[in-house]
């Protein structure tokens, strides 16, 4: 390390501190300025010519700062500090470093790391400290640096921004030149579903081309067909076709109802634009309005699975360049330019065969096809079997038209599908569970479990992550959600971060399932969430945004209620009041107003005078107060007022939090004359209960 310059090492430390792709010096992997140079993007001008200015700057304070200290000390030193970077918190210097020398001197200087040195070399140490903090915000406010930076570093420094308020006129700076890059950066949003290995091209994507091709006004275009024709397959196919051109923004919002689709345009808006507010009704707006008013690059939104066209009522972006597909069951003629998407053609449905079963031609594909009315989804899963049992297309088609057809799969006009297409879903998937069974009867308990709690949760997908809970250890759970995938009885997002079930695969297993009213399913469901944890160590926004998305599962159970029992099942309620409590613990009342929907359930299965049924009511109006809706919230602190007197007494400790949350809902409303008293009362009221020593006494706040 004696031969790296520690101007060198500062200087790469603080790129990779902002995502920039180079070794670090503080690791020997580098150790000139000329090495340093030569690892950054040869067509990036500005950030060598930057770098190479840095590397100056640095090596001429740090010989000011060493006239009076010995080389062989001067060098123990600024290896101390390479140590203490090494093993350093990189997120939180880099939010210490914007704050202050101070402050970054504090996460940095532990009080080992000043063990054992001079008065002079701890002077030296601080001042390094002191360069280095001033170097991290020159990086903050360099264009250069920042446009090569990665999205996660700059999201880092908005969040510490906002978590550290100051009037410092540089960090005001800084801001703006944060925000600034992350509105320029190319965006692409939304859990698209991943293209399936054997997508078929149809002219209905050339359709979409045509009808979005014009520039200038925006161009809606709805694709319109039956559940299992493949229309998200085909929107997903011109999405993907979109970011491969680059278009600067391409999003996907799961738009099955206008809570869903408003949650999602909100967690967009989050991740693009700094100033997005919390309330998501605000953030989806401020998303629009930033499309809307975006330069005339090319920027692409789609809306799937849209079942009523008023539910984007003022969600449809506009302006030069702006795209919008939507895809829906129904016939609007609201949503823009149809594009009518029917079953495969008859060549098309045997190519697909032949090609996703892997077997050599053969006339009797064109009879699996026929029987299965050549609907996507059925061919998909027949294409899957085949390849699992070894059939050839003969002898799947016995199998076929030998399976009992027990109940038909209705459309969602109240149509039949043809009549075999829920026997091909179901020999699928008992057919998967069936072999993996031979092989190893946990793996296929497990792929069960997955495939149930599935039909349930969120039609738009599940962490790949939460599903392994379902196992009783890890390598089977991954196992099994590895064959599903396999097989394709789940698929995944483009980035693999969701699973999800296909709709009309659900509706068969949900029916299957029907038997025992649900109840495996059910408990699977539970599960999957309960295991959540939100509560675990980790960041603060990450813990924030694992409790929103639990919220989002939850909510999405009121949306798409196919299963009356599973939003009145005990653990599923349990869970739904703990994410009422983190939701406002984490200062997001509006995942907790997104439950708002389970107060009345658990007033009929708790009852109204269950302590669960008060705690959640008094959670949701302190939501509801924190969103600054008082017009909701005091009637709710009042009514759980008088219920907590009623069934607990005057007396006991709920009953006086919640006369104190009432309190400050009129303070908070300008209500004074029935706030201080009622503020006084409480006080008393607990100063002769609790004791005047109570930690609980109200003080500045609830």
């Amino acid at each position: 390390m004696s031969g790296t310059s520690l101007a060198v090492s500062a200087v790469s430390w603080g790129l990779t501190l902002f995502g920039v792709p180079v070794p670090e010096a503080v690791s020997g992997a580098i150790s000139t300025v000329q090495e340093l140079i030569g690892v950054l993007p040869k067509d990036r001008k500005d950030l060598r010519k930057f770098v190479e200015n840095a590397v100056d700057t640095f090596e001429t304070q740090c010989g000011h700062e060493t006239r009076q200290l010995p080389a062989g000390d001067k060098t123990a030193v600024e290896e101390t500090l390479r140590d203490l970077l090494r093993q350093a918190d990189r997120a939180s210097l880099l939010g210490a470093a914007l704050v202050g020398t101070e402050e970054f001197q504090r996460q940095l200087l532990t009080p080992s790391a000043l063990t054992g040195l001079s008065h002079d070399e701890a002077g030296y140490l601080r001042a390094l400290c002191g360069h280095l903090q001033a170097l991290v915000r020159d990086y903050a406010q360099s264009e250069a640096v920042l446009a090569a930076a990665s999205t996660a570093a700059i999201r880092i420094v908005w969040a510490e921004l906002q978590r550290r308020p100051t009037r410092d006129e540089v960090l005001a700076m800084i801001a703006q030149a944060v925000g600034n890059e992350l509105a320029r950066r190319r965006h692409v949003i939304g859990s698209r579903p991943r293209l399936a290995q054997d997508f078929v091209e149809r002219a209905e994507l050339v359709q979409v081309g045509e009808a979005l091709a014009a520039d200038g006004v925006a161009t809606l275009c709805a694709l319109r067909g039956m559940r299992g024709v493949g229309k998200s397959q085909l929107a997903s196919a011109f999405a993907e076709r979109c970011e491969e051109e680059h278009w600067s923004f391409v999003g996907w919002v799961n738009a099955q109802s206008r809570e869903r689709a408003v949650t999602e345009l909100a967690e967009g808006a989050r991740l693009i634009l700094p100033d997005a507010p919390d309330d998501p009704a605000a953030a989806a707006r401020r998303l629009v309005g930033w499309l809307s008013s975006a330069s005339d690059s090319d920027r692409l939104l789609v809306f799937d699975n849209v079942t009523d066209p008023d539910d984007l009522q003022d969600l449809v972006p506009r302006g030069h360049g702006m795209r919008v597909l939507v895809t829906t069951t129904g016939h609007h003629k609201t949503l823009g330019t149809p594009v009518e998407v029917g079953v495969y053609t008859s060549e098309q449905a045997r190519r697909f065969l032949i090609e996703a079963a892997g077997l050599a031609d053969d006339e009797v594909a064109d009879a699996v096809a026929e029987r299965l009315g050549r609907l996507p989804v059925a061919l998909t899963q027949a294409a899957a079997t085949i390849r699992l049992e070894g059939y050839d297309f003969p002898g799947y088609l016995a199998v076929l038209d030998a399976y009992p057809l027990d109940e038909a799969v209705e459309r969602e006009d109240g149509e039949p599908y043809p009549d075999r297409v829920g026997a091909a879903l179901r020999i699928a998937y008992r057919s998967l569970l069936d072999k993996l069974g031979q092989d190893s009867a946990p793996v296929a308990g497990v792929a069960h479990r997955v495939l149930r709690a599935l039909s349930l949760l969120a039609a738009s997908g599940v962490p790949r992550e939460w599903l392994l809970v379902l196992g009783d250890d890890e390598r089977s759970a991954r196992r099994a959600v590895g064959e599903l995938l396999k097989y394709s009885l789940v698929a995944e997002s483009s980035d693999s971060s969701t699973v999800a079930l296909h709709r009309l695969q659900a509706q068969v297993i949900r029916e299957d399932d029907a038997s025992d009213d649900h109840a495996a399913a059910i408990e699977a469901a539970c599960q999957v969430l309960a295991a959540v944890d939100p509560d675990a160590p980790g960041d603060y926004l990450a813990k924030r945004e694992l409790n929103a998305a639990v919220a989002q599962q939850l909510a999405a159970a009121l949306e798409q209620p196919v299963v009356a029992g599973l939003v009145r099942a005990p653990q599923w309620l349990e869970t739904v009041q703990w994410t009422l409590y983190r939701s406002n613990a984490m200062q997001d009342p509006y995942s907790a107003l997104s439950l708002a929907g389970y107060l009345p359930i658990l007033e009929q299965v708790l009852g109204e005078n269950h302590p669960a049924t008060l705690t959640s009511r008094n959670n949701l109006a302190g939501a509801y107060r924190s969103a600054g809706d008082l017009a909701w919230a005091i009637p709710l602190y009042e009514r759980t007022l008088n219920d907590c007197i009623r069934v607990l007494g005057e007396d006991h400790p709920d009953t006086l939090t919640s006369r104190n949350n009432l309190a400050y809902a009129y303070q908070s409303a300008g209500d004074l004359a029935r706030a201080i008293p009622l503020h006084e009362e409480t006080l008393n009221d607990r100063i002769r209960v609790l004791g005047d020593e109570d930690p609980e006494k109200p003080a500045d706040g609830p």
